[in-house]
């Protein structure tokens, strides 16, 4: 069975960790990435490396991102690391393998959750 196949993604809330990785690992798949961030100046970096284009956006105002026209859609808020636990929190790179799994997922058989934890985690 085919994989579904997309061109483009957006990505709101768009900051220098998972959004990053995301955006790195997107634009190496060969889609377009567009970026947006209250700020969107401080993506310049990474558009510079991944070839995205960075829009100002603020993410909690509906008509800010109803106006993209775009394949797939990633809201992204922050998360800081607690400086306590260094190992309590995920990679980011390993975050976006994840969601890059589920977005090529078969039609066939398909999820639209998938639950991550750190190694450190103890059950």
């Amino acid at each position: 069975m085919p994989k579904p196949t997309y061109e483009t993604a957006l990505i709101v809330g768009a900051g220098s960790g998972l959004s990053a990785s995301l955006a790195r690992l997107l634009a190496g798949e060969g889609l377009r990435v567009a970026l947006a961030a209250r700020n969107s100046e401080k993506l310049a970096p990474l558009c510079a490396e991944t070839g995205a284009k960075a829009f100002a956006c603020e993410a909690t105002d509906p008509g800010h991102v109803a106006h993209f026209v775009i394949d797939g859609a990633i809201r992204n808020p922050g998360r800081v690391e607690p400086p306590d636990r260094p190992d309590s929190m995920l990679d980011p790179d390993a975050i976006a393998a994840s969601y890059l799994h589920v977005l090529q997922q078969p039609r066939s058989a398909w999820t639209w959750e998938v639950e991550l934890r750190p190694w450190v985690e103890r059950f």
